[in-house]
């Protein structure tokens, strides 16, 4: 008997360290992510240098990151953070030169900016990963296109 409760006092010692480590509120994160052309685009020579230089040496890439592969890894944090909790918000904040824009929560649609703030009835709900990533995605690139057109 005796070991059956300290058994059951672990349990519900652990129960309440887990229940102090999972935030009740919900929180927003902002992420805040330059996709400026040019930047990127010197970014990728550096990388395809260096990439020549290692593979003649038999090495394998080094970096910098490739563009694709930070949208990616951003795309996986924003999900990852709002799977923590149900009511976790995430916005993603592009700049691109001397534009900024808002690519996720999409302006207008089912997960925009309004509806995740506002919407009582959204809140609580799951996370539309595709919605995340073709929001992501199209917003970055409609970002670019207005950076390119002011730079030409």
């Amino acid at each position: 008997m005796t070991k059956r409760k300290k058994v059951s006092r672990r349990k519900s010692k652990q129960t309440e360290q887990l229940s102090i480590m999972i935030p009740q509120d919900r929180s927003l994160i902002t992420v805040i992510l330059d996709v400026t052309p040019s930047s990127w685009g010197h970014r990728s020579i550096i990388r395809d240098s260096n990439d020549k230089t290692r593979a003649k040496a038999g090495k394998t890439s080094a970096g910098p990151a490739k563009f694709v592969a930070v949208i990616s890894s951003t795309l996986v944090f924003l999900l990852a953070f709002s799977c923590l909790h149900r009511e976790n918000c995430a916005v993603l904040i592009g700049v691109a030169g001397n534009e900024t824009a808002i690519p996720y929560p999409w302006k207008g649609g089912e997960n925009s900016l309004s509806s995740t703030m506002h919407d009582q009835a959204e809140m609580g709900g799951k996370v539309n990963a595709r919605l995340l990533r073709d929001g992501v995605r199209l917003g970055v690139m409609e970002l670019i296109a207005r950076c390119d057109g002011k730079m030409s």
